[in-house]
Parts: structure tokens; sequence; C-alpha cells
């Protein structure tokens, strides 16, 4: 399904199966290198390759200073995507950090690097896990450097198949970074959103946060449309009002509207007032330079919750490059690109947003090839 492509990379098949059996030979020797030479370079000179992209109006020198202190003791070759979660109102500045691992063995061993207390997951708990997220909140304060980053699991396709597997799964991710079981009124407040889901959602995402409430998750349920999401809230005992989703989801749902792509709960023993929503933005345009759903965008000014200097620089950020990033032999193609807005409602009713600025690389052997 489309969906899934929220977050997920795209394939590389197509790039690798072309490369001649010397080059895959090359290939070969460049991952057994890796391990050794490439974990001692940061993600922060990735971002040093890229900063004459990254729009100040988002990502303010300070805030950048903060992403790249963080970024010094993150591998580069452990994180293969980046997100920046740039907020959008006018005066904040803070933007906080995102990477993406590899769910795959080989990724793992890195993770302790970055998590104190993280231990691999057991093989049947990893064989259902495609990718791991870390999330570094950089308030304006300080750089974040004490702070435990929040942690979202991303389910391989089948995981959660039916009510019964997504249950198991959140049980064994909570209790595998949390080190308690599921209380009894959390998974009665689990069970509730799980049974209710309208045909066809799924649970592609479960987040953690122990520097914000370590006793609560995030789901993130996908392949909801806004007109069954009234309901399901009111199903699942949702404490706000359905009359502000209602009315903000006909602000921003038109015929340019992007897709809608997550619903983010928060969950403990109830469901938590605040709420978010997730729009996806055309990747295709976007690889052109170009954002399809400015109206969108026009849109978020007009509620008041994008600054038009922000709204600006959002259509700034989309392209691709072709660079020589440090962890890498081959030069790669870095493809930026705006993966999604999140509205955000909290528990007072006050609605705010932010864009998430993706930043991808994948290595490029054929262009050796050529030379």
């Amino acid at each position: 399904m489309a969906v899934r492509c929220i977050w997920a990379p795209p394939q590389r098949a197509t790039a690798q199966t072309t490369v001649s059996t010397e080059f895959a030979s090359r290939a070969k020797n460049r991952e057994r290198a890796l391990p050794s030479i490439a974990i001692m370079i940061p993600v922060a000179r990735t971002l040093e390759r890229i900063e004459r992209f990254i729009p100040t109006p988002l990502v303010s020198h300070g805030a950048l200073d903060r992403i790249v202190a963080i970024a010094e003791r993150i591998p580069a070759s452990l994180a293969d995507w980046l997100y920046l979660e740039c907020r959008l109102a006018r005066d904040v500045s803070r933007t906080d950090l995102i990477i993406g691992v590899d769910g795959s063995n080989a990724a793992q061993w890195a993770l302790p690097s970055l998590l104190d207390d993280w231990t691999a997951p057991a093989p049947a708990l990893q064989a259902q896990l495609e990718r791991i997220w870390l999330e570094y909140d950089l308030d304006d304060a300080g750089d974040g450097m004490a702070a435990k980053p929040g942690i979202f699991f991303d389910f391989a396709e089948s995981a959660c198949a039916s009510a019964a597997d997504a249950r198991a799964l959140v049980h064994a991710c909570f209790e595998h970074v949390s080190g308690t079981e599921v209380s009894q009124a959390m998974d009665a407040s689990l069970l509730r959103c799980l049974d209710e889901l309208p045909v066809g959602t799924f649970l592609p995402f479960l987040g953690w946060f122990p520097s914000r409430n370590a006793s609560r998750i995030r789901i993130c349920l996908a392949n909801i449309s806004g007109d069954a999401i009234p309901s399901y809230l009111d199903a699942i005992g949702w404490p706000g009002a359905t009359d502000h989703i209602k009315a903000l989801l006909s602000d921003c749902q038109s015929s340019h509207a992007p897709l809608l792509g997550v619903l983010h709960l928060d969950i403990g023993d109830d469901v938590d007032p605040n709420l978010a929503i997730e729009f996806v933005l055309d990747r295709a345009a976007q690889a052109r330079g170009n954002v399809a759903e400015g109206e969108f965008i026009d849109k978020l000014v007009d509620l008041g919750v994008c600054d038009a200097d922000k709204a600006r620089a959002l259509r700034s950020w989309p392209g691709c490059s072709v660079e020589r990033l440090d962890h890498e032999l081959w030069p790669s193609v870095v493809v930026r690109h705006i993966n999604h807005v999140k509205l955000v409602l909290d528990a007072y009713n006050q609605l705010s947003a932010k864009a998430y600025l993706a930043l991808h690389g994948s290595w490029m052997p054929a262009l050796q090839r050529q030379r």
C-alpha cells in the first residue's frame, strides 16, 4: 500500500543490479570496510555537506548548532535517513533531529553507542522491524545531550495483520525499551483503540519517549480517512471535542490537499486529549524542486499556524544533488524533500504545525564506472 512509504526508504535494487561484477565485488569490500572506517565519521559531516540547502527561517543558526552537537555522536553509516523537525509558527526556532536506523542485524550493533541501556531485540521481535527511528528533542535552552531520544519502532508490512498481532507487538516493544510490563489500564486503552480501527487501518509505528513520559506510548495509525477519524475518536473515548477535528479536516482537505498519512494518539492509563495528524507531500514533484501542495501550505498560513517566511522557506527545500559524503566511497545522490506536515491539537484545542525536512542519500557506484 502506498501509505507504507510514509517513512520507508526507496528500494536500491535498480541501482545495484546495474553494477558490473567488478563493481559488485568492490561494493562487497565497501560493506566490509564500513564498520571499521565509516563508524568514525559522524552525521555532522553529512550536515556540513548539505548546509547550503538548509533554509535559515526554518532552522536557525542556533538550532543548527544544537543539531550538529548531537550529530557529532551519531555514526553517518548508521543513519540512512535524517529528518529535521521544524516548528512553523513565527518566533519558534526549535528544531529536533530524527534519524532512521536500519532494523537489520547489521545496524543493531551500533545502537548501544547511542542508547546507554539498549540491548538488541530478541530475534522474534527484530524480525518484525524494518527500521528504528531515534528522535532527539532539542529545545532552545540546551543541546539535548543529556536527554534520551524518543524511539519509534517501524514495523514490517505484515507485522500487525490483526488487532491481536498489533497488541502483542506493542507489549513486546514497550517491555523491551521500558523494562516494565504494560499495565492493565494501558492495555485496556490499547485494546479499545485497536478493536475500533476502521477496516484497512493499521499500526505501522509505535513511539516511546522516556524523557517526556516513560509510562505512555504513541500509536501511529495509517490508512485512515479524514471522514472516519471523528467517529473513530468517539468510539475509543477520546476526551477531546471531535467538532474541532471535523473543522480542521474540512479546512485542510481540498482537491489539492496532500495525502492524509498517519493519526498519532498518546496512550497511558487512558487516551490523551492531544493528538496529531500527518499530511504526506508528493515526492515526485519535489524531486524536480517543486511542491505540488502549495495551496495546502497557503492554508496553513491562513490558519495562523505557519509563518509566511517559513512557508516560502519550505518551498526552497526540495531537490537533489550529487555529493561526496565522507562515509561513502562513491558519490551519492542526496534527495531533499518535505516528507510530511504534522498538525498537532493539544489538550486546550490549540493548533500548531511542524514540517519534517527529509534527507536521504543513495550511493552511486555507476558514476565511477562512467569515468
